[in-house]
């Protein structure tokens, strides 16, 4: 397991607190940042998130609707 997963993971899971996650994904060159999203969209996949999942997670996040 990658090191981003297990903090993606953690991050879901409520253990690491959401600006701590957001700093970290901010500290990333953009290409970590792609592989990032990419990953966090294939376990969104599997857990077979919602949109009202999704809405919700944007929602929490702060991260702009574009």
């Amino acid at each position: 397991m990658h090191e981003r997963e297990l903090i993606i993971n953690e991050l879901a899971q409520g253990m690491r607190p959401i600006p701590q996650g957001v700093a970290w994904f901010a500290g990333l060159a953009e290409d970590e940042q792609r592989l990032v999203l990419r990953e966090l969209t294939l376990f969104c996949l599997q857990a077979r998130a919602t949109q009202q999942d999704a809405e919700e997670a944007l929602a929490r996040s702060g991260i702009r609707r574009t």
